[in-house]
């Protein structure tokens, strides 16, 4: 089963594409009644970035070198990273 947990409406639109795709297992689109905003774009894309999750994985924002901490978030969660992200 492909289960998909969009963070935002961007996000959804890709989900929708995803499972339209999936033609080997059912697909459950896991979706908020919240008022949730957008996420941020990381490139300039947002539409773009969302086609990451495809891969299942989205960088919000990267470093130089190696990492001292690593946030990981995922559906409603990255909203609250990016605020911290942004403090």
């Amino acid at each position: 089963m492909l289960v998909l947990r969009p963070a935002d409406a961007v996000e959804t639109t890709v989900a929708w594409k995803m499972a339209l795709e999936n033609k080997k297992t059912p697909t459950a689109l896991i979706l908020s009644r919240q008022n949730i905003k957008d996420l941020p774009s990381v490139n300039g894309d947002r539409y773009a970035d969302a086609l990451n999750s495809e891969k299942e994985r989205i960088f919000v924002r990267d470093c130089e070198g190696t990492p001292d901490i690593i946030l990981i978030a995922s559906d409603l969660k990255y909203q609250r990273l990016w605020k911290v992200l942004c403090y």
